[in-house]
């Protein structure tokens, strides 16, 4: 229908909320009462349906360019915190200094910023043993699996007159501005479409799609440089799997496909 012809970024869900894949993680099911009755406006009260309580409205990076700038003023401000720390201790900027709690915020507020594949890699990392990764950045890591930032109303408005076009809001009776989720991949909105069907609105973030070898590159580059991960962790052969489902996961038209079979 509308929401899923030809359109690339977005893409309405039907039914049970926790079937969306990557772009929602451990949201409830919605049982029968709730697929009978809809959402409707009343469901923005509903306790499971927000955000998280460190989630910030923040503009996403979207060309290569800009996300790379990102990722290197995210490298000199550690490398600069390192050395502070260094000489606060006296010793040379190993890697407790890198892992500072300083620059663990700022890794954590870059990548929720950035998001996309370089956040989904920080979450993977988040669930390792830490016998493969140094404990500090695990810990690290577990803070931005939990986080997530979402789109401003104004990026997330051209996103949708650029994938719908700009009359996009006439074939809606009511649209939630504000996301009641956000992930690595995408923020989701309640709506309401003009027969009444109640819907979800998930929405990709720009850029995303075609920056995912620049993001992981970028990030295993910043890590790796830190010593902070072992040495052939990401052998060649797994950065190009994950390459290849991430570049899936950003198929919105593939999943929205996909979700139609099991109606």
């Amino acid at each position: 229908d509308w929401l899923t012809q030809g359109a690339r970024k977005v893409m309405q869900v039907r039914g049970q909320l926790s079937s969306l894949g990557g772009a929602l993680t451990a949201l409830p099911h919605f049982h029968g009462e709730w697929l009978t009755q809809g959402w409707g406006m009343e469901s923005k009260a509903l306790p499971f349906l927000s955000l998280s309580d460190k989630a910030r409205e923040r503009k996403v990076p979207a060309t290569r360019l800009s996300r790379l700038a990102t990722f290197g003023g995210l490298a000199v401000t550690i490398g600069i915190g390192a050395v502070m720390e260094a000489a606060k201790k006296s010793f040379r900027p190993e890697l407790e200094g890198l892992l500072s709690e300083a620059n663990a915020e700022r890794i954590v507020r870059t990548l929720c910023k950035v998001r996309g594949a370089a956040l989904k890699l920080g979450q993977m990392l988040s669930i390792q043993d830490d016998a493969l990764i140094n404990p500090a950045l695990q810990r690290i890591f577990e803070r931005v699996r939990h986080s997530a930032d979402f789109m401003p109303t104004k990026q997330m408005v051209k996103v949708l007159s650029s994938e719908l076009g700009p009359g996009w809001r006439e074939h809606l009776a009511w649209f939630e501005e504000r996301p009641f989720a956000a992930a690595s991949i995408g923020q989701v909105h309640l709506a309401r479409l003009r027969d009444g069907r109640d819907v979800a609105m998930k929405i990709q973030y720009p850029g995303i799609a075609h920056s995912i070898e620049s993001d992981i590159e970028n990030l295993l580059s910043l890590l790796s440089m830190s010593n902070a991960l072992p040495e052939g962790l990401f052998p060649e052969h797994v950065i190009e799997v994950l390459s290849r489902e991430l570049a899936l996961e950003c198929d919105y038209e593939r999943e929205a496909a996909s979700a139609r079979r099991f109606q």
